[in-house]
C-alpha cells in the first residue's frame, strides 16, 4: 500500500478571464536555453534545457498557474524535458514557428499550432500520469486551410473561444478560424488588408503578427528576409464579434522603418517598435502621433541592432539586442522597459539587465505567445496555486504584475499564526491550521506608488485514504479492497487512467469488490486509487490486484470409458508437476468407488448398484490446484 497526495487539476477560469491567470508568466526557449521572466526578481533567472529541443526558429512556450513551464514546442515536451509521447513522426516535426493556447473547456488539454509546414494538434498535461500525452486522433494538417501560412496571431472573442489570424503565404489576405471547446475549426472568414506577402526565390516578403492583450489591434510588420530592406508598419482593428480585420489606425508607408520587433503596452495605450537602433512609442490614444522627438524612448549606439520584444506577466517590456563591438563580435543582450504605460522617457528603460552572450548564439528569437495572457498585466495580483488545501499541507502564494520588483506578505485575516514561510519574495509558501485565511501583497516598482492584492486560502481537516492491503486472486474470483478507515468521499479509479467498468462493483464508496470475471484474459494486474475528498482537499492511497490464471484442466481427466467387466479401471492422465489432484464423484462430492482419490490416476473399481448385468453411468469431476491455490476442473464419465 502506497499513500500519497494528490495535486488536483489546476482550475481554469472561464476563457474571457484567462488573462487573470499566472499560465501568462513568460519564458523564453531558444536554442536550448530557459529565462524565467517571472521570477520577481529585477534580473531573470535563466538556465540551459535538456531533451531534444528543435527550436531554430521561435519555439512556443507556456508555463501553468503556479510558474514552472509545461510544454514548449517542438517537439512538444513537459517541463521536465521529455518528449510528450507519442512523439510526432519525423514528417510532422517542423522547426517553424509555434503557438500554443490552453483549449477552451475543462482539464489541462493545450492546442499547438504551427505554420509553413502547417499542423494542429492537441496535448493533454495530464495524460500519462502529468507527463503529457499527445492526442493523436487531433492531429491536423492546415497547409492548405491557412495557405502555408507565415504566421498567425491569437485573439479573445466576445465567447468561450477564441479567433486565431493566419496571414496567408501570397497576397493580402488574412484568415481567421475559430478554436474553442472542439478543436480549430476548418472554416474561416478573410480579410483582405494591406500590401501582398510574396513567397519566391529571390523575394520573401514576411509579415510579424501580434495581437494587443485586449485583442483590439493587431500589428503587422513586414520585412524582407533576403534583403533586410524597410517594410511597413499596420496596426489593424479587430472585431471580436466575428473574427474580422478593418482599416489600418496606423501606417508607416513613408518613415522606412527597419522594423524588426514590436509590442504593446498591457492597457493597448501604447505600441513600441524598433527601427534598426531606435526604440520607437507610438501612441494609440492619440494615433498617428510619434511621441517625443526622432529618437523616442531610446536611442542606442550606431552598433546596435534593436530585434525581438515581448510584453511579460509582470508588466515589463522585454527588448533583445545585438551588440557589435568590433572586437569580440555580436553581444546579445536583454534590455526592458520598467513603465510601459508611461510616455517617451519616463517609461523608464533599463539597456542591460542580462547578457545573453555566453549561449553563443546571435539568433534568439522571443517565442510568439498569445499576448490575451497579458490584458491584466498592469494589475498586482496575488494568487494561491489552490484555493482550498489539507490540513498539513503547504501551498504557493505568488504576487506579480504592475511591473513590481519587490513583494511583501502579511495575513490580515485568520486563526493562528500566518503559516508563512516568508515575508518577502514573489514566490512564497503557505502552511496555515484549519480555517480561512487572507493574504495581502504589496507589490514595490519603479513607476508609481506600490500596489497591494489579497489572496483567500481555506484549510479543511485532512480526510483519511486508506485503499487497503494489495491484493491476489485467481481469475475468475471477487475480492473486497478498500478498508473502514477512510473517511470523506470516495471514488476510485484506474492507474494508469482507464474505464474502471464493471471491475468494481461501485467505485464511490470505502469498500467495493473488485469482479475479476470482468478482466480481459490479457491482463494480470491492476491499480486503484482511492481519492477521499472533503471539500476541496483530497487524500489517495493506491491498491494493486494481482491476476493469477487458472491451471489448465483440459483433458486431464482422461477419455470417456465403458466397460463390461468388474475388473478396475484406471482414469486421468499422466500427473502434471505442482498440481494437485482432487477426485469426487457427481453429484455426491463424494470418492465413491476411487482408491486413491488424490493422485492424478486413481483406480475406479464397479460399485453397486451397478454390476455386469446391471450397467450404470458415474461421472467424476477432476479438481486441480495449483501453486497459487487457483482451481481448475474436467470431467470423466
Amino acid at each position: 500500500m502506497k499513500s500519497f497526495t494528490l495535486i488536483s487539476a489546476l482550475f481554469f477560469l472561464p476563457l474571457f478571464l484567462l488573462a487573470q491567470q499566472k499560465e501568462g508568466a513568460w519564458w523564453l526557449c531558444p536554442f536550448g536555453l530557459r529565462i524565467n521572466f517571472n521570477s520577481g526578481n529585477t534580473t531573470p533567472n535563466y538556465d540551459l534545457l535538456g531533451g531534444s529541443v528543435i527550436s531554430n526558429v521561435r519555439p512556443a512556450c507556456i508555463s501553468t498557474p503556479s510558474g514552472d513551464l509545461l510544454l514548449f514546442a517542438l517537439p512538444a515536451q513537459n517541463k521536465n524535458n521529455q518528449v510528450i509521447q507519442p512523439a510526432l513522426n519525423p514528417g510532422q516535426i517542423t522547426s517553424a514557428t509555434s503557438l500554443i493556447v490552453k483549449k477552451p473547456g475543462p482539464g489541462k488539454i493545450y492546442s499547438v499550432l504551427s505554420w509553413g509546414v502547417g499542423f494542429y494538434f492537441e496535448v493533454d498535461m495530464e495524460g500519462n500520469n502529468g507527463a503529457g500525452s499527445l492526442l493523436q486522433n487531433t492531429y491536423m494538417d492546415i497547409t492548405q486551410a491557412t495557405d502555408t501560412a507565415l504566421d498567425a496571431a491569437i485573439f479573445q472573442s466576445t465567447g468561450d473561444y477564441y479567433w486565431v489570424v493566419f496571414k496567408t503565404k501570397n497576397g493580402n489576405e488574412f484568415r481567421t478560424f475559430k478554436l474553442d471547446s472542439n478543436g480549430l475549426s476548418t472554416s474561416y472568414v478573410s480579410s483582405f488588408l494591406g500590401p501582398s506577402s510574396t513567397w519566391s526565390n529571390n523575394n520573401f516578403i514576411i509579415p510579424c503578427l501580434k495581437s494587443s492583450p485586449k485583442s483590439n489591434y493587431l500589428s503587422v510588420l513586414y520585412h524582407n528576409a533576403i534583403n533586410l530592406q524597410p517594410m511597413p508598419l499596420f496596426i489593424y482593428s479587430f472585431d471580436k464579434s466575428n473574427g474580422l480585420l478593418s482599416s489600418a489606425i496606423f501606417s508607416d508607408t513613408i518613415m522606412n522603418l527597419s522594423a524588426i520587433g514590436g509590442t504593446y503596452s498591457p492597457q493597448e495605450n501604447y505600441f513600441y517598435y524598433s527601427d534598426t537602433n531606435r526604440l520607437i512609442q507610438l501612441n494609440l490614444t492619440n494615433q498617428n502621433k510619434i511621441i517625443i522627438d526622432d529618437y523616442s524612448v531610446y536611442n542606442f549606439t550606431g552598433d546596435t541592432v534593436i530585434g525581438d520584444m515581448q510584453i511579460a506577466i509582470n508588466g515589463k517590456i522585454y527588448i533583445k539586442y545585438d551588440c557589435f563591438d568590433g572586437v569580440s563580435g555580436s553581444k546579445i543582450n536583454l534590455a526592458v522597459i520598467n513603465c510601459p504605460e508611461n510616455q517617451g522617457l519616463n517609461s523608464n528603460l533599463d539597456k542591460f539587465i542580462l547578457s545573453l552572450d555566453s549561449f553563443n548564439n546571435t539568433f534568439v528569437y522571443f517565442p510568439l505567445q498569445n499576448q490575451t495572457l497579458f490584458v491584466n498585466a498592469n494589475i498586482l495580483q496575488a494568487q494561491a496555486d489552490k484555493d482550498t488545501i489539507c490540513l498539513g499541507d503547504s501551498i504557493n502564494l505568488s504576487a506579480f504584475g504592475a511591473g513590481a520588483d519587490a513583494f511583501q506578505w502579511v495575513k490580515i485575516s485568520g486563526p493562528g499564526p500566518s503559516g508563512l514561510s516568508a515575508t518577502t519574495g514573489g514566490l512564497i509558501k503557505a502552511s496555515p491550521q484549519v480555517g480561512t485565511h487572507v493574504y495581502r501583497a504589496v507589490g514595490f516598482k519603479t513607476c508609481g506608488a506600490p500596489d497591494t492584492a489579497t489572496v483567500r486560502l481555506v484549510v479543511v481537516p485532512s480526510p483519511v485514504a486508506n485503499a487497503g492491503p494489495n491484493q491476489t486472486v485467481c481469475r475468475g474470483d471477487t475480492v473486497q479492497i478498500g478498508t473502514t478507515a477512510s473517511t470523506g468521499t470516495y471514488r476510485w479509479a484506474r492507474l494508469p487512467a482507464a474505464p474502471v467498468g464493471n471491475l468494481l462493483n461501485d467505485s464511490t464508496v470505502q469498500r467495493p469488490f473488485f469482479r475479476s470475471g470482468f478482466a480481459s484474459p490479457s491482463q494480470t494486474q491492476f491499480t486503484f486509487v482511492l481519492q477521499s475528498r472533503n471539500a476541496g482537499c483530497t487524500r489517495t492511497d493506491t491498491v494493486t490486484v494481482n491476476l493469477n490464471n487458472l491451471p489448465s484442466a483440459l483433458n486431464l481427466a482422461g477419455p470417456d470409458t465403458s466397460k463390461c467387466s468388474t475388473a478396475p479401471i484406471q482414469l486421468g492422465t499422466a500427473p502434471v508437476p505442482n498440481l494437485g489432484y482432487v477426485w469426487a464423484l457427481i453429484p455426491s462430492g463424494l470418492p465413491t468407488g476411487l482408491q486413491n482419490p488424490n493422485t492424478a490416476q486413481p483406480l475406479f473399481t464397479l460399485v453397486p448398484p451397478a454390476t455386469a448385468t446391471n450397467p450404470q453411468t458415474f461421472t467424476y469431476r477432476l479438481q486441480v490446484t495449483d501453486s497459487n491455490s487457483c482451481r481448475n476442473a474436467d470431467t470423466v464419465q
